[in-house]
């Protein structure tokens, strides 16, 4: 994992944190913040690392894939919020029941997949590592997806909204809908492609839910920067 993580943002700064040419400050959420006398900060690179993700649903339905949201995530347990289906994790009690399907999992490759009676929705990572290997990092290591590009099979497919959402160890939840139609601009030709360019901060509580059609072939390109936090000490 570490190898991963370090691989992955290779392309960060390793000297000062607090390097101005090469952070900008953000608070613990991944927004703006000043500095302040003995107040916890955070520093997100300017540099970028892409992530390509690849979803293709064949399920029969659409179904609402989740991404991130590592201690509540719905391969863990299951989410009737973010899956309406009768979709449950692999677990314990159902481990040896004979079939994969009605499961949530990550098959041998690393791959996501929702498993409907046979049919498959899977989301697989086109950029080296395996959407696992992303997956597992965000258990311990934070970052802000400062733009999202999704290029879609369909037009109808960015009719959907993803919503940013955070669901805390003690059972807070929160969400945020973000319409893809929105950021659209009124000279844009490409009429399957869209940027969301909204920043998203990702840690082990907040992930992204976004309903797939069915049919739909779709890729997500994840813009990255790297999050560390650290406490500036200053003056009382």
């Amino acid at each position: 994992m570490a190898n991963f993580e370090t691989d992955l943002f290779d392309s960060f700064d390793s000297g000062d944190l607090f390097d101005s040419e090469a952070y900008d400050m953000f608070d613990e959420y991944g927004q703006p913040t000043g500095q302040t006398g003995n107040a916890k900060v955070a520093a997100v690179s300017k540099k970028e690392s892409l992530v390509n993700l690849s979803i293709v649903n064949n399920s029969g339905a659409v179904q609402t894939m989740e991404l991130f949201n590592f201690l509540s995530s719905v391969t863990k347990v299951k989410n009737t919020t973010a899956n309406s289906s009768a979709l449950k994790p692999i677990t314990g009690s159902n481990f040896f029941d004979g079939s994969a399907a009605g499961k949530i999992y990550f098959d041998e490759s690393g791959n996501l997949i929702y498993n409907v009676g046979g049919l498959l929705l899977t989301v697989s990572s086109t950029t080296g590592s395996s959407y696992r290997s992303l997956f597992e990092m965000s258990g311990i290591a934070n970052f802000v997806i400062r733009m999202i590009r999704i290029n879609a099979g369909t037009e109808a497919q960015l009719n959907n909204s993803i919503y940013e959402f955070q669901r805390t160890a003690l059972g807070k939840f929160t969400q945020n809908e973000i319409s893809p139609r929105s950021f659209f601009t009124p000279t844009q030709f490409q009429n399957k492609i869209v940027d969301i360019k909204k920043p998203i901060a990702i840690d082990s509580e907040r992930g992204i839910w976004y309903d797939i059609n069915n049919g739909e072939t779709i890729s997500l390109q994840l813009f990255l920067r790297k999050v560390e936090r650290t406490t500036n000490v200053g003056n009382k």
